[in-house]
């Protein structure tokens, strides 16, 4: 598997036939953050882009290196097309520096109708960096909004820790109005949080989650949570916010 360099950008190749983007290394995805964001370099820089009905597919797994990821979404903007991860493998995701943000993911933010599917984060490090602002940490998603799928994930080995609110799947319920989580599981991770002020929310799952309309059909299934410590604020504290093996808390 070819190691992304942490700086080029490579557009992905369009596949006409099945009307799909198509991922086969680093420089690819780091293409899809910097579309999104609306940073592209060169002289095809496009405004921001959702992909709101767009496809993109991983066709081979993807080593990051270790490098400094920029969350795809940085900026405000947000990812509302299908990534489908075919069943492979992202390694060396490390997100430990704001880039003008403060959600540590691979999304930075996910709204409309986006799909993350069959996919497997292996040996990823999402850190906060310590300097006393809000950092809402995930493997996947930092922030969701709008009716958002998670299908087939996988996320382990990995250390994920933030400030306020962390979660494996999805750190933070924006304002969503649906969301469903099926085969969905957290093997062998550290999760956790450093806020010990303003008080935590941690989970294995979801670190936050706005219920907003009750009757929103919202469902987890066939989900787990194995092997993994799960660290938040005291909740003895008066005002402190505490852990779970799923969901952190719960806002009714």
């Amino acid at each position: 598997v070819e190691v992304w360099d942490g700086k080029t950008l490579t557009e992905p190749n369009y596949n006409a036939t099945e009307d799909v983007y198509e991922i086969n290394a680093g420089s690819q995805l780091a293409w899809l953050a910097a579309a999104v964001s609306g940073t592209l370099p060169d002289t095809r820089a496009v405004a921001a882009t959702s992909f709101a009905g767009e496809t993109f597919k991983l066709t081979s797994d993807i080593n990051l290196g270790e490098n400094a990821w920029k969350p795809i979404g940085l900026g405000g903007e947000h990812f509302e097309g299908i990534f489908d991860g075919q069943g492979h493998t992202i390694t060396g995701l490390k997100v430990t520096e704001r880039f003008g943000g403060d959600r540590f993911a691979l999304f930075c933010s996910l709204a409309g109708s986006a799909q993350i599917k069959n996919l497997v984060i292996d040996n990823a490090y999402i850190k906060y960096p310590g300097d006393g602002e809000d950092c809402y940490a995930s493997a996947i998603a930092g922030t969701i909004y709008g009716n958002i799928l998670f299908d087939n994930i996988t996320v382990k080995n990995s250390t994920i820790t933030g400030n306020n609110k962390v979660g494996a799947i999805f750190a933070h319920d924006g304002s969503s109005t649906q969301i469903t989580i099926d085969e969905c599981h957290v093997d062998s991770c550290y999760i956790a949080s450093e806020d010990t002020v303003d008080g935590g929310c941690v989970g294995g799952l979801i670190g936050y989650y706005a219920t907003g309309n009750k009757n929103k059909p919202n469902t987890i299934s066939n989900s787990s949570v194995k092997n993994s410590t799960i660290v938040g604020i005291n909740s003895t504290n008066s005002g402190k916010r505490a852990n779970s093996e799923f969901i952190g808390c719960i806002l009714t």
